[in-house]
C-alpha cells in the first residue's frame, strides 16, 4: 500500500554505526534499552544528530500506525521479535498490540525492518536516530491534524445539519470549555448509543451531573451512521459508519475542503495526504484515528481524556480483527465512500478480547451478539 521513498534511506541517518558484538549462541540479544547508555549524552540526549531519513514516514504514524505508543517500543519489540520461535499470526491479543504496532510501522516504512535484522547489537545509535525523527514528526503530524480539524469541525457539523439554520455556532477552538458534555450538540454525539439519550432526555442531565461515567469501552452515537442506532440488539449495525467520523477521515486523507461538501469531493487540485503516502485503501487504524480525532475535537478533553482515548482507539482496532463478515463489509465500505473503489484490508483470524472489559459495555455486548449469530449460524447448518 504504501511506497518506498528516496528520503527513507538509511545511508543518511548516521555517518558510522557504533559497532558491538554480536549475540553468541544462547545469549540473549540486546536491545536498544540494553545499550542506549552507550549512544547517549548524561542527559539523555542523542549524540549524533539525524539528517533526514523517516520525517516523511513520522508525519503519517499517527494516521496509519499508533498515535500513542513511542516508536523506540515499537523498534524494540522488532528487534525482539528476530528471536521468536513463532511470530503471532493475527492482531486480536491484546497482549501483542506492541507486535502488530511495529509490523504497521514496517509496513509504511520497509526499510526499517532492514535496520533491525542487522541490528544484532550494532546500529543502536542509527536506530535511535530513527525513533528521534519518528517521535517528533509524528508529535507534529498529529498536533497539525488535531487544531485543523478544531478549526473546521463548525462548519462540518453544519454540512450534516448536525447544526441547523439558526442554531447557535459551535464554540470556537478557544472555548473547548463550552463543548464536550456541556454543550447541547456535542453531549448528543458524545453519548454511548446505549443509552438512547435522543429518547431519554433525562440522561443527558445525569451525565453532567456525574451520576453516570462515560468509559472508552462503550462506542459514542457518533460512531453510528445516522447517529443513533436502531437495533439495541444489534450494536454492529451502523457502527464505525457515523457522518461525522466520514467527513473527518475525509478532512484527514482527501483535503479539507471536501470535508465540507456532503458529496466528499475535494475543491482544491492540491494532492492531500492519501495521495502524498499512496493510501488507496482504509485500514482499521486509520479509522481508530479519524475517531479519537473527532472525538477529542468535540470533547472538553483533558489529560485525563487523552489516555481514556488509547483504550478507545485500540477497541475500535480490534473490532476487525475476528475475521467477522461485518469487518470485510465496514472496510469495504469504507473503500468505496471514501476511495470509490472495492479494495480493502482483510481482517485477521479470529481471538481473545481482553477480560477487563466491563459486561455492560457496547464492546462486550458486540462481541456477545457475535458469538450468538456464530452458534445460530452453526446450528442451522447442523440442523
Amino acid at each position: 500500500m504504501m511506497t518506498d521513498s528516496a528520503t527513507e534511506s538509511t545511508s543518511t541517518l548516521a555517518p558510522a554505526p557504533a559497532q558491538a558484538p554480536p549475540p553468541q549462541v544462547g545469549e540473549k540479544r540486546k536491545t536498544l534499552d540494553d545499550l542506549i547508555e552507550d549512544t547517549q549524552t548524561p542527559t539523555g540526549r542523542s549524540k549524533k544528530k539525524s539528517k533526514s531519513g523517516y520525517r516523511h514516514f513520522g508525519r503519517a504514524m499517527a494516521r496509519l500506525v499508533d498515535p500513542f505508543m513511542q516508536p523506540l517500543t515499537m523498534i524494540n519489540e522488532g528487534i525482539k521479535a528476530l528471536d521468536f520461535e513463532e511470530l503471532p499470526a493475527n492482531e486480536a491479543n491484546p497482549d501483542m498490540h506492541v507486535y502488530w504496532s511495529y509490523k504497521a510501522l514496517v509496513h509504511l516504512a520497509p526499510s526499517l525492518q532492514t535496520v533491525v535484522n542487522e541490528t544484532d547489537g550494532t546500529n543502536m545509535d542509527t536506530c535511535l536516530l530513527i525513533d528521534e525523527q519518528l517521535k517528533k514528526a509524528r508529535s507534529s503530524g498529529r498536533s497539525d491534524d488535531s487544531n485543523k480539524i478544531k478549526t473546521a469541525i463548525g462548519d462540518m457539523l453544519q454540512v450534516l445539519s448536525i447544526i441547523k439554520p439558526g442554531d447557535l455556532p459551535f464554540p470556537m477552538v478557544s472555548s473547548k470549555v463550552s463543548r464536550g458534555f456541556v454543550n447541547d450538540v456535542s453531549v448528543l454525539l458524545l453519548t454511548p448509543v446505549l443509552w438512547q439519550a435522543h429518547l431519554n432526555p433525562g440522561v443527558i442531565e445525569e451525565i453532567r451531573r456525574m451520576e453516570r461515567e462515560v468509559t472508552a469501552n462503550d462506542f459514542p452515537v457518533f460512531m453510528y451512521s445516522n447517529n443513533q442506532c436502531d437495533d439495541l440488539d444489534d450494536l454492529e449495525v451502523g457502527l464505525c459508519r457515523g457522518p461525522l467520523l466520514v467527513h473527518v477521515f475525509r478532512h484527514l486523507w482527501v483535503a479539507p475542503s471536501a470535508a465540507l461538501n456532503i458529496e466528499g469531493s475535494p475543491k482544491t487540485r492540491k494532492q492531500g495526504n492519501a495521495a502524498t503516502y499512496n493510501v488507496t485503501s482504509v485500514t482499521p487504524r486509520s479509522i481508530a484515528y479519524a475517531a479519537i480525532q473527532a472525538s477529542i475535537t468535540i470533547h472538553s478533553s483533558g489529560t485525563g481524556y487523552i489516555k481514556t482515548m488509547q483504550a478507545f482507539y485500540w477497541n475500535i482496532v480490534e473490532l476487525f480483527t475476528d475475521g467477522s463478515t461485518w469487518a470485510r463489509d465496514t472496510l469495504a465500505w469504507w473503500n468505496r465512500t471514501v476511495f470509490g473503489v472495492h479494495a480493502g484490508r482483510q481482517p485477521a483470524a479470529a481471538g481473545a478480547r481482553s477480560p477487563s472489559v466491563p459486561a455492560t459495555s457496547s464492546v462486550s455486548k458486540i462481541a456477545q451478539q457475535r458469538a450468538e449469530k456464530e452458534h445460530a449460524a452453526l446450528a442451522e447448518n447442523s440442523a
